[in-house]
């Protein structure tokens, strides 16, 4: 196994060698049945990695935060897959970073936001948070946190320059000046369907930030969740590809990764 290192403030990650295949997972919101689906997916198609892209279920402590985590470890051992999460805006941001635990959790992993490691000789990177367009309906410290957004110097340090390209960057969100689908005034997702005009004003500033990320590092692909619209596009260089969440079709939840993709 690779040891990297956040920075001095965060906790050691830890990296298993390349894997054969990774699966990339959408938003599964603490879902545990979706957990089970995605697992088994992975054992079928031949990969023995998953990357989770926010929203992953790391909510306040309790029964059912415990349920979900302890099936999420269980799936993992039961089919011999490691799991990586990212978070995402809907997550107990006051605890993330004391989620790493290689003796209760040895199978489920949190990416600090910032984190870069090696697959296949490609250079990968982890960069969570989001806005929460519906935080007027939730409880500031309860289920949702100022944190959820990127800090100025999260996003310094995600744009460092280490000397490597960064190839592949698993987001929550996705930067601003993606056209992604659906996504507008008159859409479900917009103003028209309820979400206030100034929700969706600070949810543009956060992806600007998410925009500087992007624009210092220049990634090849750009794996996202966060709007629960699956769809795939060229922009600038990048290719960005969105993941559905569970309750969808599997497939559009989903996508395979493997050195052929790279």
């Amino acid at each position: 196994m690779t040891n990297l290192q956040f920075d001095d403030r965060d906790p050691l990650v830890m990296f298993d060698p390349d894997p054969a295949r990774v699966l990339v997972c959408g938003d599964w919101h603490g879902d545990s049945h979706w957990v089970d689906l995605c697992c088994e997916t992975a054992s079928r198609t031949g990969a023995d990695t998953i990357v989770q892209v926010g929203d992953f279920g790391f909510w306040v402590p309790g029964d059912r935060t415990d349920y979900f985590l302890n099936r999420v470890e269980r799936g993992a051992q039961d089919y011999g897959l490691t799991i990586y999460w990212l978070d995402g805006n809907h997550e107990d941001h006051s605890r993330r970073g004391e989620f790493n635990d290689p003796v209760d959790r040895p199978s489920t992993i949190y990416l600090p936001r910032g984190t870069r490691w090696t697959w296949w000789g490609r250079r990968f990177m982890a960069v969570g948070g989001a806005h929460s367009v519906d935080r007027r309906i939730r409880k500031a410290n309860i289920d949702w946190w100022d944190e959820e957004h990127l800090s100025d110097g999260e996003v310094e340090y995600a744009s460092r320059d280490d000397g490597t390209p960064v190839d592949v960057v698993f987001a929550h969100d996705c930067p601003s000046g993606v056209d992604i689908p659906g996504i507008g005034p008159d859409s479900k997702h917009g103003s028209a369907n309820g979400w206030p005009a100034d929700a969706l004003y600070e949810a543009d500033i956060h992806r600007n930030k998410l925009r500087k990320i992007w624009g210092e590092t220049r990634p090849r692909l750009w794996f996202h969740g966060h709007y629960h619209i699956p769809y795939e596009l060229e922009w600038e260089g990048t290719r960005f590809i969105g993941l559905g969440s569970n309750g969808d079709v599997l497939a559009r939840t989903v996508r395979g990764l493997s050195p052929l993709d790279l």
